[in-house]
C-alpha cells in the first residue's frame, strides 16, 4: 500500500527524530562526562606532579647533602643551577632544575640549613599547594651521650 505525501514525510521525519533524540543525549552524556573526566585527570596530574616533585627534591637533598659532608658548605643559591645539573640525573632528557610544572626549584641556603622549594601546580608561590624540602647537617641531631 501506498503512503500519501504527507504520511511519507511524517514517516521520515518520525524516522529521523527517533535516531536523532538518542544522539544527542549521547553527544550531552558525553560532553558531560568529559568535563568530569577532565577534572578527575587535572586532579591526578597535580598529585603525581607533587609525587614527582617530592621524589626530586629527595634526590637534591642527598646531592645537597653529599656536598656539604665533602666540602664542609651548601653550594651558593646563584650556583644551585649548574650544581642540580651537574649531581642530578645528568643524563636525563628533562632538565632537573626545572620541577614538573616547568618552572624552577627556589633554593635558599642559611649556613648549615638549606630550604629547596616548588611553587607546585598553580605555579603560584606561598599557597596551600606549595611543595617545601629542608633540611641540612645542622637538622640532624646527635644522640645524647
Amino acid at each position: 500500500m501506498e503512503l500519501t505525501y504527507r504520511r511519507q514525510r511524517s514517516h521520515f521525519w518520525a524516522r529521523f527524530l527517533k535516531k536523532l533524540i538518542p544522539a544527542l543525549l549521547l553527544v550531552y552524556l558525553i560532553d558531560v562526562n568529559a568535563r568530569h573526566f577532565r577534572d578527575i585527570v587535572g586532579e591526578l596530574n597535580a598529585w603525581w606532579g607533587t609525587a614527582r616533585t617530592r621524589m626530586e627534591m629527595g634526590e637534591m637533598a642527598a646531592a645537597l647533602d653529599a656536598e656539604y659532608a665533602s666540602t664542609n658548605r651548601y653550594p651558593d643559591p646563584e650556583a644551585f643551577r649548574d650544581f642540580v645539573r651537574h649531581w642530578v640525573r645528568p643524563k636525563s632528557p628533562h632538565d632537573p632544575y626545572y620541577d614538573r610544572w616547568h618552572e624552577p626549584y627556589r633554593y635558599r641556603v642559611e649556613g648549615s640549613y638549606y630550604e629547596i622549594a616548588s611553587c607546585g601546580p598553580d605555579r603560584a608561590c606561598g599557597t596551600a599547594d606549595d611543595v617545601r624540602r629542608q633540611g641540612g647537617f645542622a637538622t640532624i641531631q646527635t644522640p645524647p651521650p
